[in-house]
């Protein structure tokens, strides 16, 4: 499964201020998986591997991640990017809940993100969605969390 998620990683684009998201293409995986090593899971079964592991806990958090997704879409339709399009999402949060790193993958073999002009499109969009946003959230530690994100647009 780890295979399949680094070789199937397409974009991780680098943004070089401080406290702005990094992203960066899949030929960095190696640079994700050191960055892996710094963060918790969000979500797992107990304490040692995940900061959320409760069921109460979990299904709080599950629902600030649904609503970053439903944020990200909003902002795309606001910003008049029509996408029909499920992304994989692997993102990198500080411990007050904004965005340090953020890797995305097109589900699709054929998505339309993979050409040249809607791909500078989509990442210019995301590169300020993640620049801007913030979850409600403020931990000790930095996390985790991948998802599913499905854009009917």
């Amino acid at each position: 499964m780890k295979k399949l998620f680094f070789l199937s990683v397409i974009m991780f684009l680098v943004v070089n201020t401080f406290a702005q998201p990094k992203i960066y293409s899949n030929e960095y995986a190696e640079k994700m998986r050191e960055i892996e090593a710094k963060y918790k899971d969000a979500i797992g079964v107990d304490s040692t591997s995940a900061i959320f592991y409760k069921d109460k806990d979990t299904e709080k958090f599950y629902n600030i991640w649904v609503l970053f997704l439903s944020d990200m879409s909003k902002y795309f339709r606001a910003n008049n990017l029509i996408l029909n399009e499920k992304l994989f999402f692997r993102v990198f949060f500080s411990n007050d809940g904004k965005i340090e790193y953020l890797f995305y993958n097109p589900l699709k073999k054929d998505s339309a993100l993979l050409e040249k002009k809607n791909k500078k499109r989509f990442e210019k969009l995301l590169k300020a969605f993640a620049k801007s946003y913030k979850i409600d959230i403020e931990l000790n530690e930095r996390f985790k969390q991948c998802g599913v994100g499905n854009f009917q647009m």
